[in-house]
């Protein structure tokens, strides 16, 4: 009878440390898996030599790389993103900043700029959930 009641006992502990660990674990990956997205891109300032956009996002701003493989089309990498379609695929420009075009790659959202001229790209947290993206 004794190893019956313990046995339950390991049981009921067993269960109980389950439910008190798979919730947290569950909350965790979920908060993970939400994607930031793209709600507004506007262009700031822009002329022959350089142009600022400022890009906003929810639930925050994602985390992000540059990337200058091509000197006339640098790159920035959003990783888990996604955007609205208020926010165009594709935006043509005058200056250093010929042209703009969004692509999903994988869970990534891909802002490609072509410009004038080799150019290269900074971003930069600025204010509550935007990046300020500078093309020089």
């Amino acid at each position: 009878m004794q190893h019956f009641i313990l046995k339950r006992a390991w049981f009921a502990f067993a269960a109980l440390l389950a439910f008190a660990l798979v919730p947290g674990a569950a909350q965790a990956q979920s908060q993970l898996l939400v994607p930031s997205v793209l709600e507004e891109m506007r262009l700031v300032t822009a002329d022959d030599n350089a142009a600022t956009f400022i890009l906003r996002f929810s639930p925050a701003e994602p985390r992000y790389a540059v990337v200058e493989r091509n000197p006339t089309r640098p790159e920035l990498v959003m990783a888990t993103s996604l955007k609205t379609g208020r926010v165009p695929d594709r935006q043509s420009f005058r200056g250093l900043v010929r042209a703009l075009l969004f692509v999903g790659e994988g869970s990534s959202l891909v802002l490609r700029f072509d410009t004038a001229r080799p150019a290269s790209i900074k971003a930069e947290k600025v204010g509550n959930n935007s990046l300020q993206v500078r093309i020089e």
